[in-house]
This record gives C-alpha cells, structure tokens and sequence, in this order.
C-alpha cells in the first residue's frame, strides 16, 4: 500500500512571517564560512554560505516555554523557519530567514544567551537492451545502463505498468510536462523558493525535468528514451533560487529541509535530490533524518569534483550517495568516490529525443527509479527495504562501497537468494579492490582522509606540524580511532580549519610544542574549538603526555624506536589497530618518562617495536611482560591496508589515525620500485582493499599495480 498523495493548497503555517529588520547588518568578510575543498579560497568560501539564511542551534535541556520565547526573539530578525526538528545530540533546530536588504552575520544571533550554536545556512549547487520487453523508444540502444544495472530484468517482472506506481519526489529546479513526461504523471508540488504551487508547468532551468526523466520518462512511446520507472508519479519542488552562485542556480540548506519535509507530508516513496554542498549542517541532516524514519528512501547525487571528500546531503549517513560511471564500468573522472558512496549508476544518460545529460545529478535518479520499481513490483517491499538490498547486493567496485544491481537487490528485498557478485567464482585469490585518498599537498592529502572516514560531532582531533613531526609519532595510536590527525605549517591552512568545522570537532590536541606549531595557529583554532596544547620536554616526553591525555588506563601498549619515523609510524599503527598506547623509546636507553607513563597507565604488557639494544629490553622486562615485534616481519593479517610512501612520512602520519579506525595494516611502499620485503607484507596481510594515502607523484599507478597483484599471491611469510 502507498502513500496517498495530498495535493498542497497552502503552506500550512509553516514560516512565522515577522516584519523586516529595521537596520541593513552587513556580513563581516570571511564571517562564519568555508571553502570549497577544491581549492581552498577565501573567496569561493564565502559563496558556499548563504548571507540571509541561519541555522540556530537551541540546547536540549531549555524548558520550552523559554525555547519558544527565543523563538519570538529571533522573529526579530526576519521570519523563523521551524520544521520540528533537532540535532542528533537532540538539541532544537530552528532557521532564520532574513529579507534580502538586511542580511544579518551569525554572531549578532549567537549573542542570545539562549542559542548554543549559529551558522550561516550551506548553498548547495545542482551537479550538472535486447532479450527483454520489446518498446519502440528510439534512443533505448544508447541507454546502455537500463542492461548494466538490470532494470530490464525487473521491467521483464511487469516494472513498465505498475498497478499501484509510486511518488518520486524531485527536489530541483521545477519540472516540466513535455515530450516523454506527460502532465497525467506530474503530480501538484510546490515551489517552495516563491511559496506557491507549482503543477509541472516551466520551469526557470531544465535541470530538474532532466532528472525526472531519467527517473520516470515514459515508455514504449516512440520518443526519445524510457525511464528507469515509466509509470511512476512525480511530484516536484522548485527549491533553486534565481540568484547565481558560482554560475550554477544554488539553493540553501533551509530550502532543501522544507523541500523534504513536503515530500513526505505529500506522500513520497522516494526523495531525490541532485544538488550538492562540500559543507554539512544540522538542519538538511536532521530534515533526511527524519523523512528516512518515516519510511521514505531519501536519494542524493555523489558530486562532480573527482574527489573522495563527502558531498552533502549526500554524505549523510541516512542518505543514499550515489556516483557515476562511465560505460566502461570505472568511475566516470568527474565523480566524487569513496566507501561513502553507496551506489553508483551511468554519469551520462541520453535524454529526449536527440540531448544527454552527463553529471551524478543524473546517476542518483537511476537509483531513485530502481527504488521506486521494486516498491511498486510488490506491496510487501517497502522503500528503506530496497535501500538496505541496493547495499547488500551492489556489485563490488574499486571507487564506491558498490554499483547498482536493481533486479538483485528487489530479490534481497522480498526475501530472496539475489545471488553472488556477477563473475563470482570459487577459482582463485579474491581480488583486491583500490581506492586513492588524496590531495595536491600533504596538508589536503591529511584533510581527504579525514573528510572521508569521520562524520560529523566528531570528538576529537589532532593538530600536527606539517614539516617535520616528531612530536605527533604516535599522535594517530592517542586518537584511538576516535578522530584524524591534521597538518599546521605556521599558519592554520583552510583546509585544516575546514575540515574541523565540517567535522564539527569538539576537541583539537595540538601535538608538539610552539616550535612545532606555532601560538597563532593555535588561537586561530581556539577562535572555534576546544583547543588543548600536548606537549613534553621533547619527542619522548610529548608522547607520553599523548598517551596519558588519552588513555587513563591499558593493560598493553607498543614502544617504538624514537630515532625511525618510519617504523615508529609503522609501530604507531599497530598500537592503534590495536587500540593501545604508543610510547617512544630511545634505540639504547628506556627513558624514565616512557617507563613512568607505563607505570601510570597500569600496564601489564609491552609490545617492543624496532630494533633496540638488549638493554632496553631488560629494562622494560624488570616490570612487564615484553613482546618483541621485528620490523622486518609483515603485520598480521587485515581486510583493509593503507599504503603510503616510505621516504616521505606525512602521508603515513595521517594513515596511524585511520589505521586505528577501520582496523587496518599500514604498509610502506617505495615509489620506484616494491621491495621483495614489501611484496611478503603485502602477500602476509593479503587485504580485500588497498587503500592508497597520496597521489600519483606520491605512489605511481603502476606501483599500485604491483602491490595488488603482491597482495593477492598466495605465498606468505610469518605475520609479527
């Protein structure tokens, strides 16, 4: 059974209209914003927040008789936007949208002593068969995805006339009834921009009616092309604002959150939206939070900019990313990739009678459609049901957690054996999947890895030098999974400083003392975090503190070479996979600040790692049981390894953290070459995954090719 859809005639007394701001506030430059991660620029950051929509943040535990006086205080501003909705720590939600003649910068708002938090609202950006049913569209030949993806198979189980079709909701920039989308399928929405319906009439740019297409076009009508569901509905939401960003139509996050909540009041099985933002924030996230709770499949686009940093909504956990393809079946160049990228589908899709259409914002409608076929097929499959399939059954990829395999995944949904992966076989070492988390310099390599692995209320991170690191060796073990290690040089790059307010960290631990990273780096971090200065007399002393500032007890804990970085790293992340301390020893000497954190950390075992002189295991072998772990020997066994360059440690150094949050082996590599020592390592730890921490100039393709086939040869050495 489906949603009823219920056409809107008002706006339901969503807004509290409140009168003008008397007096025009203008935004300080640089006020509350972030870049792009492209290319990091004052400039471009400025236009990824709008001036005149803000997000307020009111703390969980204000009575709401004072939650709703607040409410009345921020009318004052402009008109109040309130959805019901809160944060995951469960704090109120509210917008303010201020008229366009008096925007108003978001410290004026913070002021409230009521307000925990206050943000300018993120922009988002739109992200520019045979042997099966016999149809006569003419292009359907170039649609070479509709067989890649199997959605014939389900048109071949009655997918082209559904009985009972479902709603697609398209959050966009209107969508037109024309050739190939009649009006009968175009369901009343709402433009959300103008505040007023909108019936499928024109629209200001196509780029919606694009979607919807590749969505739902019609089928076995002479024209053009087929939709993935043709007998779906479509109900649309103009959510583009006429004002240009960047040259692209931009939209805020308040708008995408109306849009959203709409949809499902109006009955959507299934939500897309093809617009992006490199910046998160709590109200799209708690608005898709709260649509997937109700049920319905919120479906968004992957981004065009070739990186493997998050894309949003997309890269909220609830969310369905989705990247494209070229026809090859690799990742089109242009496609945002990474394991939070669910799904992916074709980057280009023929559209209409003679256009194509290339972008994700027209892979994430495939998936979309698929959805909303498998709901259709079967009255038992219920939206969240073929999202959780599309994940199980997605055929495995080197740049995303899968690819779409619609028929497999409508099989999972109702209960069924969808099958292996396609080329599946028992024959053979199972093949290594790739993935590259880079940057253009050490500090964005450092920001990558982290916008990849953590979401949003991450609790803590570490700020390091970016030059020479003594200080921060063991700083990824300190961390315990929990958050990223991040690069300073003597100023905070806007990557760094990005990435933490992306994050939203809580806690930054600057490694090192002010030669390290300098007094003006840190106030600047302290501007907006938590800001807490680890440092000891020297190397040796700065990782004990780490170790204690992080751990108030462990039973275990790995002592490294001090005098190697290289396997001092190595060492470090075998603490961190393991979820224990590092310490730094001195090659010929036990310093008495490693041997008092150990006492202080009541330790009961110590894992030696490098080669020492006999003298240092004696004396750790006085007051605890001692492991010797040989550099020379692989590490143990894991599904994921991180490799990186062996001379040049900065991209290690990021590694140590994630090593600690997937579990994995850190492996160093020489660019000119693989080692036979290197080869056995990755032979012995023979992971599913090779995850590569810089680019090209770093770690070349072909010596990546090389260490997959190393990784998947059956001979092995004994494991450390």
């Amino acid at each position: 059974m489906h949603r009823e859809h219920q056409p809107r005639r008002t706006l339901r007394g969503l807004l509290l209209v409140v009168g003008a701001l008397a007096v025009a506030v203008a935004v300080p430059a640089g006020a509350d914003t972030e870049s792009e991660h492209s290319d990091g620029g004052q400039e471009a950051a400025e236009l990824w927040r709008s001036p005149h929509d803000v997000i307020v943040t009111i703390p969980a535990d204000e009575p709401e008789e004072a939650a709703e006086e607040t409410a009345e205080r921020l009318a004052g501003y402009g008109e109040v936007v309130d959805l019901d909705l809160t944060d995951r720590e469960g704090n109120r939600l509210l917008g303010v949208r201020t008229p366009p003649a008096a925007p108003v910068a978001a410290e004026q708002l913070a002021a409230d002593e009521a307000v925990a938090a206050v943000e300018h609202a993120p922009v988002h950006r739109v992200q520019r068969p045979s042997d099966h049913v016999d149809l006569n569209d003419p292009r359907l030949d170039e649609q070479w995805g509709l067989v890649e993806h199997e959605i014939v198979d389900l048109w071949d189980r009655g997918g082209v006339e559904l009985d009972d079709p479902p709603i697609i909701a398209v959050l966009d920039t209107g969508v037109d009834a024309t050739l190939g989308l009649p009006g009968t399928r175009i369901l009343p929405g709402w433009d959300v921009i103008m505040n007023q319906p909108h019936y499928g009439d024109v629209a200001a740019d196509p780029h919606g009616t694009l979607v919807a297409k590749v969505a739902a076009a019609e089928a076995d009508d002479g024209y053009g092309t087929a939709g993935v569901c043709p007998s779906c509905e479509i109900l649309p939401f103009i959510v583009i604002d006429d004002l240009s960003f960047m040259d692209d139509p931009a939209v805020t996050a308040l708008d995408i959150a109306i849009g959203i909540d709409f949809a499902v009041e109006d009955g959507a099985e299934v939500i897309n939206i093809s617009l992006g933002s490199p910046l998160a924030d709590p109200y799209t996230d708690a608005a898709a939070r709260e649509a997937v709770d109700d049920g319905v499949a919120v479906v968004a686009s992957a981004g065009n900019e070739g990186i493997s940093a998050r894309n949003y909504p997309a890269g909220y956990p609830e969310v369905v990313a989705v990247g494209g393809l070229a026809e090859s079946g690799a990742a089109h160049w242009a496609t945002n990739y990474g394991d939070w990228v669910a799904t992916a589908a074709p980057f280009t899709h023929p559209v209409g009678q003679y256009g194509t259409a290339d972008g994700t914002s027209f892979s994430a409608p495939m998936v979309s459609g698929a959805i909303a076929l498998g709901v259709g097929l079967d009255d038992s499959v219920e939206p969240l049901d073929m999202v959780e399939a599309i994940a199980e059954t997605g055929a495995d990829h080197d740049a995303f957690a899968g690819t779409l395999r619609a028929d497999a995944a409508f099989e999972a949904a109702r209960g069924e054996d969808a099958g292996g992966q396609p080329g599946d076989s028992d024959e053979g070492a199972e093949e290594v999947s790739t993935v590259r988390l880079a940057g253009a310099d050490r500090v964005l390599t450092a920001a990558e890895i982290a916008e990849t692995e953590w979401d949003r209320d991450t609790d803590v991170a570490v700020v390091a030098t970016a030059t020479d690191f003594p200080d921060a060796l063991t700083a990824g073990a300190a961390l315990r999974g929990e958050g990223p290690v991040l690069l300073a040089t003597d100023e905070a790059p806007v990557a760094t400083t990005e990435v933490l307010e992306d994050l939203a960290v809580d806690e930054v631990l600057i490694a090192g003392g002010e030669a390290a990273v300098p007094v003006p780096v840190e106030e600047e971090l302290a501007a907006r975090h938590r800001v807490t200065r680890v440092a000891g007399g020297d190397r040796v002393g700065t990782a004990a503190q780490l170790a204690l500032e992080r751990f108030s007890e462990a039973s275990e804990a790995v002592v490294v070479d001090a005098q190697s970085q290289g396997q001092a790293l190595e060492g470090a992340a075998m603490a961190a996979r393991r979820g224990v301390p590092a310490l730094l020893a001195l090659s010929d000497e036990l310093p008495s600040i490693t041997s008092e954190a150990l006492d202080e950390l009541e330790a009961s075992s110590v894992v030696l790692y490098g080669e020492f002189d006999e003298t240092v295991e004696d004396a750790l072998a006085d007051e605890f049981e001692v492991t010797l772990a040989d550099p020379d020997l692989p590490p143990a066994a894991a599904e994921e390894a991180l490799a990186a360059r062996a001379d040049d440690l900065a991209d290690a150094l990021a590694g140590t953290a994630l090593a600690g949050a997937r579990e994995a082996a850190l492996v160093r590599l020489d660019r000119d070459g693989l080692t036979d020592q290197q080869q056995e390592h990755l032979a012995t730890v023979s992971p599913t995954q090779l995850t590569v921490l810089g680019g090209d100039v770093a770690l070349p393709d072909e010596i990546i090719e090389d260490a997959v086939d190393a990784a998947q040869d059956d001979s092995s050495e004994p494991e450390r």
